[in-house]
């Protein structure tokens, strides 16, 4: 089984390359458990991509949620980011097809009509209440277990069309 991550390009990420934190970006879809390897999962979301234009994140408050790590509980500081239309479409198109695959997520009160979008603060990076960023790209990220404290590797990148 492969722990996945989808999120939105806030701040680059490279393909290939392994972090222990992310830089800064969106969560799409919370992390969710999956019997495919990414090659084969990307092939499967690239289509719903190949539609949509990039996204504009609106950053919204900042606020406090808790994140899990191998030792229990932390806090973490995030920006809320605006629920679009365009965006929540995407989000329910991509969790339609991972509903076909038989995904199991980690938090699914956190999908669907659940998905609450927002921006992890990242060694101090944020994007500021009120800032407009648009997104041009989701990354496919991979980790041995979704906690804090695993490290989260790039594997695929697929680009959003204009």
């Amino acid at each position: 089984m492969h722990a996945y991550l989808l999120a939105l390009e806030v701040a680059p990420m490279n393909v290939g390359k392994t972090y222990a934190m992310l830089p800064l970006h969106c969560t799409l879809v919370q992390w969710f458990w999956l019997d495919l390897d990414s090659a084969s999962l990307t092939k499967q979301l690239k289509p719903l991509m190949k539609h949509t234009p990039p996204l504009k994140l609106i950053s919204g408050e900042e606020t406090t949620y808790t994140g899990t790590t191998k030792q229990g509980t932390i806090p973490v500081t995030v920006n809320i980011v605006e629920l679009t239309p365009d965006l929540k479409k995407l989000h329910l198109q991509i969790c339609d097809k991972l509903n076909e695959l038989k995904v199991t997520y980690t938090a699914p009160q956190y999908v669907g009509e659940g998905y609450g979008p927002h921006i992890t603060h990242q060694k101090g990076e944020k994007l500021p209440e009120g800032m407009v960023h648009t997104s041009t790209a989701v990354y496919l990220i991979e980790a041995n277990a979704p906690e804090y404290g695993n490290d989260r590797h790039i594997c695929f990148k697929i680009e959003l069309s204009p």
